[in-house]
């Protein structure tokens, strides 16, 4: 999975992941973007207002960064953290250092550029989005964004995440596909490696991002790890009109991933009733010859329809790929 992370990885992976629940918002090209950004960067230009419409600063916090709900779904600290600070900082560390490999001046610069272009890019695609969700929008482009950055900037946090945890962007092959203009096979998934020294060199393994599961991985020699999770996916977002606090939708599912020395080779996603019911990887590297450089994907989406891809060590992130049926829409 190494092979395919770049720029337009995060932008796709991370920028588009609503993709994810499905809908008639996968067909990019239709999407009504001046309209959506304008309405982002319109709660962005007036963040008091934002904290106002909800009742002040400290219901921001209670709802940001506290528990503001029972329901574990509502809880916005979770993806505030998971997803903003933890793999938002690590997609950071991870393009600075591949901007820097590559001779790219200022590294640091063009990977905070990145990081804040996908978060913007995921904020569009939320909207239209309440008077009382712009505290949301104002709260991860000004705070958990720019603290993920600082927090993975710092050496020694980073190192645990990558060294002890093993922390690694195992986000499937985003595509563009024909001939409706999609972008299917999309959502970043970072993976942990949790050490259990009582089960040897067996760990736990989480997977968190558009799915939340965990399970076991093991080694099976010469540096190939099988690893297998249960918990769930993301089927979509809904939003409490008087409250404005987020809930997700979610439904059983489970993967099987097979790696070397930390980069995905191949994983098998399977989901309930998810917009994408089957889905199914091979990176770069894993098939013979000629077509070694070549990474494969199959989905089997609601609805019946079966889309298929291709991806390459060149691409940077964003493959090709062909819907064999128009998905249903919800």
């Amino acid at each position: 999975s190494e092979s395919v992370q770049g720029p337009l990885n995060a932008l796709t992976n991370r920028g588009l992941s609503n993709l994810y629940y499905g809908g008639d918002h996968r067909d990019v090209l239709s999407v009504n973007w001046g309209e959506r950004f304008g309405a982002v960067f319109g709660a962005l230009a007036h963040p008091f207002e934002a904290v106002e419409s909800i009742g002040g600063w400290g219901e921001l916090i209670h709802r940001e960064v506290l528990i503001a709900s029972p329901e574990i779904w509502e809880w916005s600290w979770t993806s505030n953290v998971a997803g903003h600070i933890v793999a938002g900082g690590l997609s950071y560390r991870y393009l600075r250092e591949w901007l820097d490999y590559r001779g790219v001046p200022v590294p640091a610069l063009g990977a905070s550029a990145i990081v804040f272009g996908a978060n913007l890019l995921n904020e569009a695609l939320e909207w239209p989005r309440g008077p009382k969700e712009r505290a949301g929008t104002m709260a991860d482009v000004y705070f958990f964004e720019p603290l993920g950055i600082l927090v993975m900037s710092h050496d020694g946090i980073a190192r645990f995440f990558t060294e002890t945890l093993r922390a690694a962007d195992w986000s499937p092959q985003a595509s563009f596909t024909l001939p409706d203009a999609r972008v299917q096979n999309v959502g970043q998934v970072m993976s942990y490696k949790v050490p259990l020294p009582w089960l040897g060199e067996t760990r736990g393994l989480l997977t968190i991002g558009l799915v939340a599961q965990a399970g076991l991985i093991r080694p099976i020699g010469d540096g190939y790890n099988l690893g297998w999770t249960f918990g769930f996916s993301g089927r979509g977002r809904t939003v409490d009109p008087d409250t404005g606090l987020e809930r997700w939708e979610t439904d059983l599912a489970g993967g099987v991933y097979i790696d070397r020395h930390n980069s995905l080779l191949g994983s098998l996603i399977l989901s309930e009733h998810a917009y994408t019911r089957v889905q199914a990887n091979m990176f770069p590297g894993v098939l013979p010859g000629a077509l070694r450089p070549l990474g494969v994907w199959l989905t089997h989406n609601e609805g019946g329809s079966w889309s298929f891809g291709i991806g390459t060590r060149h691409s940077m992130g964003l493959g090709l790929g062909y819907d064999l049926d128009r998905p249903a829409s919800h």
